[in-house]
């Protein structure tokens, strides 16, 4: 399924913004995702890569990170796995022009977490998160159980990584009814 799952997000700042409780943590963390999945979910931690390849990215994953419609990007859906339960859906957009020198990299992930990359660099800079929700249901044909009418939670932030900007955009999963 393409990632136009996602495509129609009204992304707001968090600033005054209602979340449920539950998700509020999770929303706001700055640090590595991974780790803080790790520490909350002790035991097997996988990413199951969904796709991984050059594509153009959506309106307004251009509007963020100020690029043109044409430009080339390598475009990044995983699935963050705890002890056999996918937690996360997480979109990372890598311009072309954000993958010279160290951050070539990042196209060689593979099932590797971006953040064992993103927050060991001491050149990251991380931007402000923006919110959003969309029922979970779309998230279904790549998961053995179904959503009906949960919601599920999303932030995005660009990072700027040797100064060169990229998105990642990650969906807290709820526990299906």
């Amino acid at each position: 399924m393409p990632s136009c799952c996602i495509s129609s997000q009204n992304w707001r700042p968090t600033q005054g913004l209602t979340v449920p409780d539950e998700w509020r943590y999770w929303l706001k963390h700055r640090g590595s995702l991974t780790l803080k999945l790790q520490q909350a979910f002790p035991g097997s931690f996988a990413i199951e890569v969904i796709r991984h390849d050059w594509g153009v990215p959506m309106p307004t994953e251009r509007r963020v990170l100020d690029i043109q419609e044409r430009t080339k990007t390598s475009i990044r859906e995983v699935l963050l796995i705890c002890n056999g339960h996918p937690k996360v859906f997480a979109r990372s957009i890598f311009p072309v022009t954000s993958l010279h020198g160290r951050n070539h990299r990042l196209l060689r992930l593979r099932d590797r977490p971006l953040g064992d990359i993103l927050f060991a660099d001491p050149t990251l800079k991380r931007g402000k998160f923006e919110v959003s929700s969309v029922a979970a249901n779309v998230f279904n044909p790549w998961l053995s159980l179904s959503y009906q009418d949960e919601i599920a939670w999303g932030r995005r932030s660009v990072f700027h990584l040797s100064g060169k900007p990229l998105l990642v955009s990650e969906f807290f999963l709820p526990d299906p009814r």
